[in-house]
């Protein structure tokens, strides 16, 4: 037995470069060893490499890397009839439906691979309709934003209020279904990386998802999630050192970070104290991001005292999705879609990961 944990604890720890990894480390693996009574080799070895990955995610590489982008927005009103609230997302702003599910959710595309879900039969719905302290808010970049406004108030919408920054202005617009949505548009001399590179990614051609219709004119994709919280610093932190996404530094009172591609999650000062969510399906709006290495994910955020909310979703043996609970009790949803789906979204992003990673 000593001989045993002495050669597992080798393998676990063997990029540990400092005292306070190995000794988290070694602690994992007191706690596993103690827990069952199960010790061949062929159980084993798999166990110590996955915590192995887990040290590698406290050093701050794991989520950073395998994060590919924002995969799908979730969308949910109470009291309002799909008939009445499609039309918001397919006609007025435009984006081409990819999938419908009876007369309660319909799945638009909102450029890249990310797919925009709207689902009118959950139970429960929090109040979002003043960008000034909803919780969690859509974002889709425009490089034309006078054509966006244009079209919106074709439609008789009009932004119920501005966003003026350094290198960019905001439209934010209020649906029929009592939430918000923006649309910014960056300045081409803008020194942030997701500006950059969005502009490079724009300048190579509008997106492309398969056969559907393009976007309208200059909407390029879903490119922001603004986070509104009471506790700036200590929500921050979460993102930062429990997740380890990238952070990109501060704009104005908000701090920056990547959710893989172009795509920034804004944590931004404003919002106000909720009761934690029992179940994702109470939030009018939440997100997931497409990953790679769920497990070596999951076992990262274990080992950094992560909280969870709700249980382990498993379709079809191919997809696994989690949800992670920041110190406000929102919920950021982590899943990997295995291949062999069918869908365009899906297809598209294997394609473009393989191309990432050759």
């Amino acid at each position: 037995m000593p001989l045993f944990r002495a050669w597992a604890w080798r393998i676990a720890t063997a990029d540990a470069k400092d005292s306070l990894r190995r000794n988290r480390m070694t602690g994992l693996l007191d706690r596993v060893f103690d827990a069952t009574d199960v010790m061949s080799i062929h159980s084993w070895l798999p166990l110590c490499l996955r915590l192995r990955r887990a040290l590698n995610f406290s050093k701050g590489k794991m989520m950073k890397n395998q994060i590919q982008t924002l995969g799908w927005w979730m969308r949910r009103t109470v009291g309002r009839a799909m008939v009445d609230v499609a039309p918001f997302y397919t006609e007025v702003i435009g984006l081409p439906l990819v999938r419908a599910y009876g007369d309660f959710l319909i799945l638009v595309w909102a450029g890249e691979d990310l797919i925009f879900e709207v689902k009118t039969d959950d139970p429960a719905h929090r109040e979002q309709s003043d960008p000034a302290t909803a919780a969690c808010i859509p974002v889709l970049r425009s490089h034309d934003l006078a054509a966006t406004r244009a079209r919106m108030a074709s439609f008789g919408y009009h932004p119920v209020t501005e966003e003026m920054s350094e290198w960019g202005r905001t439209l934010f617009y209020l649906g029929p279904d009592a939430l918000i949505i923006g649309f910014e548009e960056r300045s081409d001399n803008s020194p942030h990386q997701a500006d950059r590179e969005a502009l490079a990614s724009w300048r190579a051609g509008p997106p492309v998802l398969g056969a559907l219709p393009p976007l309208p004119a200059g909407l390029h994709y879903l490119s922001r999630v603004i986070r509104r919280v009471a506790d700036v610093a200590s929500v921050a932190s979460f993102y930062r050192d429990t997740m380890g996404l990238e952070d990109r530094g501060y704009e104005g009172a908000s701090v920056i970070f990547s959710l893989g591609d172009a795509v920034t999650l804004e944590v931004a000062p404003g919002g106000v104290s909720q009761p934690i969510p029992g179940d994702r399906e109470e939030l009018p709006d939440s997100y997931i991001l497409r990953i790679h290495d769920f497990d070596g994910v999951m076992a990262g955020l274990v080992a950094r005292g992560t909280t969870f909310n709700g249980e382990l979703i498993v379709w079809e043996g191919t997809t696994y999705l989690r949800y992670l609970q920041d110190p406000e009790g929102h919920l950021t949803g982590i899943e990997e879609r295995r291949p062999n789906h069918d869908y365009l979204e899906d297809i598209a992003a294997e394609q473009r990961w393989a191309a990432r990673q050759a």
